[in-house]
């Protein structure tokens, strides 16, 4: 089967629907680099102020650390506390004589408590402008990989966050962190018993994979998915670290790729079980419960029978229920993420309706610009699974709030009711008087003057078709079943044949 074809805006079948889902969002989260967290981050004692250090210390500390080492650890802190206001302060450092050569001299000398400091200066280094973190990246990311490898957990914990800092200014610096060997220690360190650990690993790993040209495929043939996987279970001591390795195995299921790797190491079992769990414990967690419910509607987006395979476990959707109720926006919208792939599969459409969900998704379609697309997305993989289900989602009372939707000036937004509009007029029969009473008809006239040309024509053929000809053939099309192909699915049909 093939999940690569162009995006259509007809709604042929839910196939279509589901992969052009998966390609718009795909390319959206790239573009836009919409994940919740950011590629670079300064490291920062709790309760530890970032303000009130001036210009003149920063020059002042620069210069001390070479000339007095009785006083390095406390001008390491405070440079380190600097870095994390700003780069007018990490340009006085680097513009300073001597003083990232003296830094990294520190870092690889004997003293355990210096070097750590050092690595801290190098981390919320790392995390300013990019000519710094290229300097980073050529001048001092090779010692920091060195020390993955040493036996100081805290030491490891601070160099992997630096090189996540790197890795996150983008390919040039990534690059160059691959061409310097990092993915194996940092692999290695996947197995470290310290949380602190895992989770800059994490973080690292996760800014290796990510961004245009990511060479995931070296990452996953050398065995990166078992190590990631091992960290996707309940334990309230370290949710840090498993939403950060999630967020690394969310690049690798997006593109769809890996298959067969995703399937030897259980992920499906995996990240229902672990959501479930969630749902009862954290549910508003989001630094964890995001990136887990986007690798399910990653993994969901895929094969049917992993869809199948997620709703075997009979806590999943209740689960669903509860995030869909969630607090916090991102949680609701990766949920819809979810329940839009999944709702593909005509068996999971029947669990969904089951399990009280509906009701939830034409709710949301009331909340923010982007939950309402989700929903609709949702509502659309549904409505094509034919006249029953349909019926259902006009009881519900999904029409009237996708016909508002046609009001839209996003223009996927339009297609989207337009496509979901036609299903329910189609094969309902009461959907034309619902869509009329709703205000719909007079937005299809308005649509009739939209710049776009197929919503203007898309518009006008519903109208023709169910409001100006009043004929026998209407009757006949309103009872005409997914099965017998109407003239949309026959399109699709000549297009793949």
């Amino acid at each position: 089967m093939d999940r690569k074809q162009q995006y259509k805006h007809h709604f042929q079948n839910t196939e279509e629907l589901r992969e052009g889902r998966r390609q718009q969002e795909l390319a959206i989260r790239k573009d836009s680099r919409s994940r919740l967290l950011d590629a670079k981050r300064v490291r920062l004692e709790d309760g530890e102020e970032v303000e009130g250090i001036s210009i003149e210390q920063v020059q002042h500390a620069s210069q001390q650390i070479q000339r007095e080492p009785s006083c390095r650890k406390s001008q390491l802190k405070l440079l380190r506390t600097a870095f994390a206001q700003g780069s007018v302060y990490t340009d006085q450092f680097v513009s300073t004589e001597n003083a990232l050569q003296c830094l990294v001299g520190i870092l690889t000398g004997r003293d355990a408590d210096l070097q750590l400091e050092a690595a801290w200066c190098l981390t919320n280094l790392s995390a300013g402008i990019h000519d710094h973190a290229l300097k980073m990246a050529k001048a001092v990311a090779p010692y920091l990989i060195t020390y993955l490898s040493g036996s100081n957990p805290a030491l490891q914990d601070q160099c992997a966050w630096a090189l996540g800092n790197i890795a996150g200014d983008g390919p040039e610096c990534r690059d160059l962190l691959l061409a310097q060997g990092v993915i194996q220690p940092l692999m290695n360190l996947l197995k470290s018993p310290a949380p602190a650990v895992i989770q800059s690993v994490g973080f690292a790993l996760s800014n290796m994979v990510r961004g245009p040209d990511a060479r995931i495929r070296e990452l996953v043939d050398a065995g990166i998915l078992p190590l990631l996987a091992a960290h996707l279970t309940y334990n309230p001591d370290t949710l840090a670290a498993t939403g950060e390795v999630a967020w690394v195995i969310t690049s690798i299921t997006a593109s769809g790729e890996y298959d067969a790797a995703i399937m030897s190491v259980g992920l499906v079992d995996k990240l229902v079980t672990l959501l479930v769990l969630l749902a009862q414990h954290q549910v508003n967690n989001s630094q964890v419960v995001t990136p887990v419910l986007r690798t399910l509607g990653n993994v969901c987006s895929g094969p049917d029978e992993w869809s199948i395979q997620a709703c075997q476990n009979d806590q999943l959707l209740p689960a669903l229920g509860q995030f869909l109720k969630s607090e916090h926006r991102h949680i609701r919208k990766e949920c819809l993420w979810v329940l839009s792939n999944m709702t593909g599969v005509a068996s999971v459409c029947q669990s969904v309706f089951s399990a009280g969900l509906l009701q939830r998704v034409i709710q949301l379609l009331g909340d923010t610009f982007d939950i309402k697309k989700e929903a609709g997305f949702c509502l659309c993989n549904i409505a094509c699974q034919g006249t029953e289900y349909c019926d259902h989602l006009l009881q519900l009372g999904a029409l009237a709030e996708m016909t508002a939707l046609l009001k839209s000036s996003d223009l996927d937004t339009v297609l989207l009711a337009l496509g979901f509009s036609e299903m329910i007029l189609r094969m309902t029969q009461k959907g034309c008087v619902q869509f009329e009473e709703f205000g719909g008809v007079s937005h299809l006239e308005s649509l009739e003057y939209h710049s776009n040309d197929m919503i203007r024509n898309q518009a006008s053929d519903l109208l023709e078709k169910y409001f100006w000809n009043e004929s026998e053939d209407v009757e006949a099309d309103n009872h005409e079943t997914v099965e017998e192909y109407p003239p949309w699915r026959m399109q699709a049909q000549q297009n793949t044949s």
